[in-house]
Order: structure tokens, then sequence, then C-alpha cells
């Protein structure tokens, strides 16, 4: 399992002042712990929801930045959050997360999918849609925004 992000260990500090603040010591390390567990004891939910995202006609998907605390530095580097939303007949959303922004996390994640994706014009994505099984269905909503943006 990956490092607690940044913010997560923001969200324990906060946490394990609150509850010093009420009597109670419960570490951030502990914290972390049971995060770790939960995740662990997820994972296999987490494979089926991306079995059944890969087995829908239509994809939808992004990429949304945050923060992450870079080991041993004591600053942030940028990470990414892919979402991918299956289609009505698989009605889920599924996160996955990327160190960099890199096209082999999409390309890894839709590995073997056969279909329509509709994504933003993230240059990782032509690979994709290279190929015969991945059919690119562009998004607008870049092309809208420079339209109400045009003087």
């Amino acid at each position: 399992m990956s490092s607690p992000s940044f913010s997560t260990i923001s969200l324990f500090n906060r946490q394990e002042d609150i509850f010093k603040l009420h009597g109670d010591e419960i570490p951030r390390s502990t914290q972390c712990s049971w995060l770790a567990t939960v995740a662990e004891l997820l994972e296999p939910l987490h494979r089926r929801m991306a079995t059944q995202v890969l087995s829908s006609r239509k994809i939808h998907t992004d990429d949304t930045p945050i923060r992450v605390l870079a080991p041993g530095t004591g600053k942030t580097r940028t990470a990414r959050f892919w979402v991918y939303l299956g289609d009505a007949e698989n009605p889920f959303t599924l996160f996955d997360y990327t160190p960099t922004r890199s096209r082999t996390g999409p390309q890894e994640f839709l590995k073997g999918f056969k279909g329509y994706l509709q994504a933003d014009a993230y240059a990782g994505y032509d690979r994709l849609y290279a190929g015969q099984n991945v059919i690119e269905v562009a998004c607008w909503a870049h092309t809208r925004r420079k339209f109400f943006e045009a003087p």
C-alpha cells in the first residue's frame, strides 16, 4: 500500500489534537494503521468494481490533481486521482491513484477495455484511441468554456 497523502496526514494531525482535547490519546500512527487495514479489506471490492466498470460499453474518465507529501523532503508534489464512471449497466464510480500524470496510469487501468471512452483532450489517451478497440468520445466542456470566454 502506498503512503498516506499529505492531506491525510494533516487530517490525522487534527484528529490527534481533537482526541487529546477530549482526554484520549490516539496517535497518528494508529490512525494510519487503521486506514491501511480498511484499504486492505476494501481491495477485493475495488477489484470487483474495476471489473464491472471495464465491462461497460462506455466509460467516462478524467483526472484531478492532488498534493501529496514527497517522502523525506517535507514538501509536496502533484499526483493524480483518475475517476472512471461505468455505464448504466455498470453504474460504478472508481478512483485510481497515480503518482504522476503519465499516460501509463490510464493505459494500465484501461488495458483490455473495448468500447467508447469519453475524456478530455489529454494526449495520454491517444494510444488507446489508435487501435480498433477504444472509440474516442470527445468532451465538449473545454470547447464550451471557450465560447463563453470569447468577447
